[in-house]
C-alpha cells in the first residue's frame, strides 16, 4: 500500500508541473531565473545583424533589445549615445557607469560581455574598418575561454564526485568482501 501511495504522489506532482509548463504559469515556490546570454551568443548576434547590413548602432540596439537585464540596458544606452554623437569611449564608460549603482548580482559578468562587444567593434567605429573581422576574432576568443572554463569545471567535478561515491562504496565493500573473508576461517 505504501508504494502505491508514493507512485500516486509522484504522478500527481508530475501532472501539476506539466500543467504549469504547458500553461506557462509559475509553480508556487518556484522562481523564474533571468537567463543572461553567453558572451559568444551576444557577439554572434551582433555579427549576424551587422552581416545583414545594419549599422553598428542599430546592431547594438537590436541585440540590446534581445538581452534582458544590465547587458541589454548597456547595449541600448551605448547605441542611443552613439546616435546622439557621443564619442565611442565616452558612450561606453557612461553606459557602464549607469549600471554600477543597480543590482550588484551580475555586474561582474555584464561588463565582461559588454567589454568584448566594445573591443570587437571599436576599430570599426573609430577607423571605419569592417566590424566582421573584430567580431569573428572576439567570438573565437570568447568561445575558447568558455571551453577552457568548462574543461576546468569538468576536471574539478570528477574529484568532487569520486569522494562521495568512494565513501558510499566503502561500507558496501567491507560488508560484501572483507567481512566474509575475515569470517571464513572462523566458520570452518
Amino acid at each position: 500500500m505504501g508504494a502505491e501511495m508514493v507512485i500516486i504522489a509522484v504522478l500527481g506532482c508530475l501532472v501539476v508541473l506539466f500543467d504549469a509548463v504547458c500553461a506557462r504559469r509559475p509553480v508556487a515556490g518556484l522562481k523564474e531565473a533571468a537567463v543572461e546570454p553567453s558572451c559568444t551568443l551576444v557577439l554572434a548576434l551582433v555579427a549576424a545583424v551587422v552581416g545583414q547590413g545594419a549599422s553598428v548602432t542599430r546592431a547594438l540596439a537590436l541585440v540590446g533589445t534581445f538581452c534582458e537585464g544590465e547587458l541589454g540596458t548597456v547595449l541600448r544606452a551605448v547605441a542611443m549615445k552613439l546616435e546622439e554623437g557621443w564619442r565611442w569611449s565616452e558612450a561606453w564608460s557612461s553606459a557602464l557607469d549607469g549600471i554600477g549603482g543597480h543590482r550588484r548580482r551580475s555586474v561582474a559578468r555584464v561588463p565582461r560581455t559588454a567589454m568584448m562587444v566594445r573591443d570587437a567593434l571599436e576599430d570599426a567605429w573609430t577607423h571605419g574598418s569592417s566590424p566582421m573581422t573584430g567580431l569573428r576574432l572576439a567570438i573565437d576568443r570568447a568561445d575558447a575561454e568558455e571551453r577552457a572554463r568548462i574543461e576546468r569545471g569538468a576536471a574539478g567535478l570528477s574529484v568532487r564526485i569520486l569522494l562521495p561515491v568512494g565513501l558510499c562504496m566503502l561500507p558496501a565493500f567491507i560488508c560484501v568482501a572483507v567481512i566474509p573473508l575475515v569470517a571464513a576461517p572462523f566458520s570452518a
